[in-house]
């Protein structure tokens, strides 16, 4: 028995790397994705002219399989002064390259008395 971290086959694949069929899949469901993308289109601008909120809702999560999600980051610098960093808003350019504004701001802790 192999040691954990090692393995009976050394030239086995590299950390990382996909299995060919995992790599196959992945391809393939890029494929029918990009086949159906017109009629997704269509069917959420039909969704959109029926009900906007449900349209929205919609969006909202396939963006999920998409963007990242964003979380609200808390932190204490040097032990007595907070920061919040709050990001948004998400600006798509034309090569669909996702851009995200950050702001970090002090926040009064109004525990802490002199």
């Amino acid at each position: 028995m192999p040691k954990k971290g090692t393995t009976n086959n050394p030239n086995g694949r590299e950390k990382g790397v996909p299995n060919k069929l995992t790599k196959l899949n992945k391809e393939a469901l890029s494929a029918l994705a990009e086949f159906n993308l017109p009629k997704v289109q269509q069917a959420l601008e039909l969704v959109y002219l029926e009900s906007p909120k449900d349209y929205v809702d919609l969006n909202l999560k396939i963006y999920e399989y998409i963007l990242p999600k964003l979380a609200r980051v808390d932190a204490n610098l040097s032990g007595d002064v907070k920061i919040e960093v709050l990001a948004g808003p998400i600006t798509i350019d034309e090569e669909n390259n996702a851009t995200i504004t950050v702001n970090a701001n002090p926040i009064e802790d109004k525990g802490m008395e002199d």
